[in-house]
Parts: C-alpha cells; structure tokens; sequence
C-alpha cells in the first residue's frame, strides 16, 4: 500500500544521503512548498530531491523541433499564436 512505498522513499532518501544526494520526504502539509499546483488529498507523503530531474529549457526545445521536424512538422518562429 501507500503507506508501505513511504517507507520505501524514506530509504531511499537515506540511501541517497550516504551517497551525497541532498533530499528530504515530506509530509502531505510540507509538498505545497515545494510543489504548489500539487493535490495532496490522497497521499501520505513524497521524497523531494531538489537537483532530480533537472534539464535545459532552451536544449529541450531544441530537441524537440529537431524531432518535430524529422517527423515532417514545419517551425515557423515569430508567428503570433492566439
């Protein structure tokens, strides 16, 4: 159950103490700090790790016109979108 995977991120983030990776597991009352927009009606907490996770907006952009473009999609850049 629910209950049983907090444990598992509990060690998890111990785990990843050991090895340097900063994390802490929240309380459902702590996530809105962290991550505003998420419902916490349901759940009994979360392992947030600040630096997971992270990439280059521009990078990703990139990748995805270039995917987009393979694919026959046509970019046009500066075009008003309504």
């Amino acid at each position: 159950g629910n209950k049983e995977r907090l444990a598992e991120y509990e060690r998890l983030g111990q785990t990843g103490e050991y090895y340097g990776i900063a994390s802490e597991v929240l309380s459902p009352s702590e996530v809105p700090r962290v991550h505003p927009l998420l419902r916490t009606d349901d759940v009994y907490g979360a392992l947030y790790s600040p630096t997971d996770g992270t990439l280059d907006p521009a990078g990703l952009v990139s990748a995805y016109t270039k995917g987009a473009r393979r694919l026959g999609a046509t970019v046009r850049e500066g075009v008003r979108v309504a």
